[in-house]
């Protein structure tokens, strides 16, 4: 029997469409929601909802939909709502049939956990958002159409219904600094129990094995700072293993956890480690975490050995305590401050190389006599930038001789050069910042006239327009059509000037 067969046993009326959505946080998948869709009660809902999911219905060419649309309010133990494909933010309003639509009936109610309805500003007011109830939600009867409900994948709601949330005044807003940590470890260590101690100060004897991922987030102050820590506790489970590349990648920071009275769990720290060496190639800070000091008398993982594979991976080794409450905080807290000197030491280093390769640098464009005075065009990268600006938004660019010289010149850089011969020019020396009997003279060549779409896209993209790839090529496809001799691509970037020439074949 197919997933699909075990799911229409379960449909109200054997005609109604199944839709999904694959729901990811963080770029890492967190499940499946399996809807039914009650098109025998209100089909023009369903139907519309049905070809939002589908992508079926299209605008302008365009499939219009739910795809890469997000929940963008969350109410725990009330409902989490989303489908606003347009602004993002609940304020969007569009369906299949035009702006709004009205309510079909309102024969179903809100029952349960899992009823799927549609979210309005008002009588016969229904778009493109939806809302997925968490609990019974009588008091939106006869107010709200319901057209579904969900057959599969009510754990993954619950995911999106415990993420912690904010107003939507700070939404986009946000000037924290995002820092994604991920827990490690084998089943039954105990990653999920210091999570749970961790967020919410809670301790459950019988704690349900985590399936795929859960995620939390918290805000947290570190010497100052203040940072948005996004955790990841990964299934341990031997069955989920081939998914922990999914969740780590991108990782700053790892917690790898194993039972103090375990051998096997231990050990397996080395496998995880060695994995995260080489997808993440040494870039994440580590912390291994021994839990369940409270049975130290059980104890089979000998401290000092821990401690000491710890320092040979370069990791920072701590025990803890998720039952009663012991260092758990410290974890989180370690982990933050190491990830933060990480991304300041990054970021020094990167400074460094940059302030090193662009001191003071400059192209010089000579040829074997000196043109006349005045007579190219040096400019600056943001000078070039701007010029190529004005030319995309349509503003005619008079050249400075009075008449058009090269349309490739004129309208991509603004700035023309009178012919003078059948000479190209080239670049022929770099200059530094070198003392003078320390400087070197280093061939330059020519830059194809190829990449001038690509340098285009980029500058146009720099001052906000942004235009389809076939705009662009289309354009300067048209300019190397009359095009004569080489052009010189100019040099961006702060202190450095290029001249640029023409010459003839």
């Amino acid at each position: 029997m197919t997933d699909y067969d075990k799911l229409a046993e379960k449909l109200r009326h054997p005609d109604n469409p199944i839709v999904f959505f694959e729901m990811a946080a963080g770029g890492a998948p967190i499940g499946t929601i399996k809807m039914e869709l009650f098109a025998d009660v209100v089909p023009k809902t369903a139907e519309n909802f049905r070809q939002f999911c589908t992508g079926e219905f299209r605008r302008d060419g365009v499939p219009v939909g739910y795809k890469n649309s997000q929940f963008h309010r969350v109410v725990k133990d009330f409902m989490i709502q989303g489908g606003d494909f347009i602004n993002g933010d609940g304020t969007g309003m569009s369906s299949i049939y035009g702006t709004k639509f009205p309510d079909e009936n309102f024969v179903m109610k809100h029952t349960e956990p899992g009823i799927l309805s549609m979210a309005n500003a008002g009588p016969d007011t229904n778009g493109c958002q939806f809302f997925i109830t968490c609990a019974k939600c009588d008091f939106l009867d006869n107010k709200h159409v319901v057209f579904g409900r969900v057959l599969d994948g009510l754990l993954t709601v619950r995911k999106i219904e415990n993420v912690p949330t904010g107003t939507m005044d700070d939404a986009g807003t946000s000037e924290l600094e995002a820092l994604k940590v991920v827990l490690l470890g084998e089943g039954a260590v105990g990653k999920s129990s210091i999570l749970l101690r961790y967020m919410e100060n809670k301790f459950n004897h019988k704690h349900l094995s985590t399936t795929q991922a859960s995620f939390m987030s918290r805000k947290l102050t570190v010497d100052g700072k203040t940072i948005e820590l996004n955790i990841w506790d990964t299934a341990g489970q031997e069955k989920y293993h081939s998914l922990g590349p999914i969740y780590y990648r991108g990782s700053q920071g790892a917690v790898l956890i194993y039972d103090i009275t375990d051998t096997r769990s231990f050990e397996r720290i080395k496998n995880w480690v060695r994995e995260l060496q080489e997808v993440l190639k040494g870039s994440a800070c580590l912390v291994v975490v021994g839990n369940k000091v409270d049975l130290e008398e059980s104890r089979n993982v000998d401290m000092e050995v821990a401690k000491e594979y710890a320092e040979s991976v370069g990791a920072l080794y701590l025990e803890c305590s998720a039952k009663e409450n012991m260092d758990v905080n410290t974890i989180f807290d370690e982990i933050a401050k190491l990830m933060i000197n990480r991304a300041k030491e990054i970021t020094i280093t990167r400074n460094s190389s940059l302030r090193r390769s662009t001191s003071r640098r400059t192209i010089q464009v000579v040829d074997d006599e000196q043109p006349p005075p005045k007579k190219g065009c040096s400019m600056s990268g943001p000078r070039i930038a701007s010029r190529i600006a004005h030319a995309a938004r349509g503003l005619s660019q008079p050249t400075p001789y009075g008449k058009r010289m090269d349309r490739l010149s004129n309208r991509i850089f603004g700035e023309v050069v009178r012919p003078t011969d059948a000479r190209s020019y080239k670049v022929v020396r770099v200059m530094s910042a070198e003392p003078l009997e320390q400087r070197e003279d280093k061939s330059v060549k020519y830059f194809p006239n190829l990449p001038m779409f690509h340098y285009l896209t980029k500058m146009l993209r720099f001052h906000g327009l942004f235009f389809d790839d076939h705009v662009i090529w289309r354009r300067v496809q048209d300019e190397l059509k009359v095009l004569r001799g080489k052009v010189v691509r100019p040099v961006i970037g702060q202190g450095k000037r290029a001249q640029l020439r023409r010459g003839k074949k």
